[in-house]
């Protein structure tokens, strides 16, 4: 294990979060990633048993924690822990900014496409979430 994953453990509460942490610490850097199926296996072979959309909801809280947990689609893909600076922001320009931008595209085209075509009822209140 590294000093990484052992600073992620000692802020992470006992539980699935810091088994996936530890679990995460065999597979650092991209060259060393494990695909989503072989990950939900190791999890479910241990005391856990979740579902696929569980693990890339707990991927997810753990990432906006801060944890560098990037991944990369394909064959060779999969989930891994970054081993430098330069490799978690490949991933967030590479998944993360890429996504964003493209909902904020798909917001703007319906809003500005698909909104003026609906009818439109004045005591509707917009839920802002921000």
């Amino acid at each position: 294990m590294s000093n990484i994953v052992d600073s992620y453990l000692d802020h992470l509460p006992a539980g699935l979060d810091r088994f996936l942490i530890r679990l995460m610490g065999f597979h650092i850097g991209e060259a060393n990633a494990i695909s989503r199926s072989d990950l939900l296996r190791e999890i479910n072979n241990s005391c856990f048993n979740i579902s696929d959309r569980s693990l890339r909801v707990l991927i997810n809280s753990l990432r906006k924690s801060g944890h560098a947990i990037c991944s990369k689609g394909g064959i060779q893909g999969g989930y891994y822990l970054a081993s430098s600076y330069e490799e978690l922001e490949d991933f967030i320009q590479r998944e993360l900014h890429s996504r964003a931008m493209d909902l904020l595209e798909q917001e703007k085209s319906l809003k500005s496409k698909s909104l003026p075509l609906l009818p439109h009822d004045p005591s509707f209140k917009q839920i802002s979430f921000v």
